[in-house]
């Protein structure tokens, strides 16, 4: 199997799993963006995650957004997977001898890791005001990252908002609030008209329609 940017581009929104069973680390993210240039493979990640424990018993943030990884003939193997254990599309699974890694990336159907679940990216904010229900603090922060798109779009507002929408679009909680939260901020999708942000606009559609569309 040969990958190109247009093979992976379709795994936008889905995941990435880098395990190193000799090392005995492993990373889970959610791509933000991803290429492959010659032999050479860019993932950029929305969020990213260090499974502390092997197999891991929690999950904390990691400080990097990036990856790279050799495609280089003879020293990878790479293969279509199946869907694995959870209902969606297939996974592609490549091994790098370089590495010693092993490196599958989940589609947006399939398996998921929670980043509610990742300690230290989101929940710290919650912590700050536990006294409001989770989704208005979600809701809050996610005001706050657009009004910082206003003055500019930088990568980092667009990663938090990309956290946030995913964490509501996955959270439970009254049809209500779901209904509002859908009201309140579907100035965003203005915001992030410009074809560069396609990703993070489709995210924001999908999830302020999922939250009108809720019920009890």
């Amino acid at each position: 199997m040969r990958l190109t940017t247009e093979v992976l581009t379709p795994y936008v929104g889905g995941q990435v799993e880098i395990q190193n069973e000799i090392e005995r680390y492993i990373f889970r993210g959610e791509i933000a963006q991803v290429t492959v240039d010659g032999e050479e493979l860019q993932v950029r990640f929305t969020w990213f995650a260090k499974g502390e424990g092997y197999p891991p018993i929690r999950w904390v943030k990691a400080d990097h957004l990036d990856y790279g990884l050799s495609l280089t003939v003879g020293f990878t193997s790479i293969s279509e997977i199946g869907r694995g254990s959870k209902s969606g599309s297939n996974r592609i699974c490549i091994e790098s001898v370089i590495s010693n890694e092993t490196i599958v990336f989940f589609p947006p159907d399939g398996s998921r890791l929670d980043p509610a679940k990742v300690e230290g990216l989101v929940l710290e904010v919650a912590k700050k005001d536990d006294k409001k229900p989770f989704h208005e603090v979600l809701s809050s922060k996610l005001e706050a990252a657009a009004k910082g798109t206003v003055r500019g779009i930088r990568d980092d507002d667009l990663v938090r908002m990309s956290t946030i929408l995913e964490i509501l679009y996955q959270g439970k909680m009254p049809a209500d609030a779901a209904h509002k939260i859908a009201e309140d901020h579907k100035h965003i999708l203005v915001l992030l008209s410009d074809p560069e942000h396609e990703d993070v606009a489709r995210l924001a559609a999908e999830t302020l329609a999922d939250l009108r569309n809720r019920q009890n």
